[in-house]
């Protein structure tokens, strides 16, 4: 039988999304308690519903930029980044200029990462010839905010694949994220073989898109993924859970005699 903190360090990779297009208020709110039920690392929320979500209790709340298609303009997203900011985003999920990278505007790439990276840490010159809207105070004091990449496997040939995860780590994004969910398909194993081969240890790999079973889910994190971005998340914990011999989670049960995690063991996920 597995222990709590060994359920933990499982549902720590998970970032819950919740960006359903068609969510409710209510249905984005319900969504982040799944989160904070299953202590997953985040619920990734759109950027609409930060204002509702970030007061449930328990939640861990992230959000982002230039989704789902990454055809923004790179001012809109330092805006979005900036956004982000306000409402102390410790990680975004952005897309990148996919159409710029297949046109081998490589430069352009690389500005626009950095620059929203920039943002997101509350850094001002954020890219060159890029002015932010008049009356912006941001300093240099950055909050450490991570960065992840969405390179849209779907779109990319397996060459462009580690082309683009080498690009993304020489701008300084911290992830590179297989797929938003609403492109051409989701992430394979082949994908994250490529992506962890691509990048040194310094940046993760994120799988999503098409990942709705706890046999795929293992699968991604033994090819080499650090996170996984879930839509089903309830069954995917509940899964390992009855898998590891674990009893319904409780955490509010006082007899709840498996509920042994104190705050240093969390601090060590």
């Amino acid at each position: 039988m597995a222990s709590e903190l060994e359920f933990l360090q499982f549902s720590s990779k998970i970032d819950h999304s919740v960006l359903n297009p068609s969510y409710t208020d209510d249905e984005a709110i319900e969504e982040v308690k799944v989160s904070a039920w299953y202590r997953t690392k985040y619920a990734i929320v759109k950027p609409h519903h930060l204002p509702i979500t970030k007061t449930v209790p328990g939640g861990n709340i992230i959000s982002t930029i230039g989704f789902p298609h990454g055809g923004n303009s790179m001012r809109s997203k330092i805006i979005e980044a900036q956004y982000l900011h306000t409402f102390m985003c410790k990680e975004a999920d952005m897309v990148m200029n996919i159409g710029a990278f297949r046109s081998k505007k490589f430069k352009y790439v690389e500005d626009e990462i950095i620059a929203v990276k920039n943002a997101l840490n509350n850094v001002i010159n954020t890219a060159p010839g890029v002015t932010l809207p008049s009356g912006d105070s941001r300093s240099h004091n950055g909050s450490g905010s991570v960065l992840k990449v969405i390179i849209e496997v779907g779109h990319l040939t397996d060459d462009e694949i580690a082309d683009a995860c080498k690009l993304v780590e020489q701008a300084g994004g911290d992830f590179v994220k297989t797929s938003s969910g609403y492109g051409p398909r989701g992430a394979t194993l082949k994908d994250i073989e490529i992506m962890k081969n691509s990048v040194s240890s310094a940046v993760g790999v994120k799988a999503a898109g098409g990942i709705r079973t706890l046999e795929s889910a293992l699968a991604m994190i033994d090819a080499g993924a650090d996170r996984l971005g879930l839509t089903a998340t309830k069954k995917i914990c509940d899964d390992w859970r009855i898998m590891h011999g674990l009893i319904d989670l409780d955490w509010d049960n006082p007899d709840y005699k498996d509920h042994k995690v104190t705050d240093a063991m969390l601090n060590q996920l």
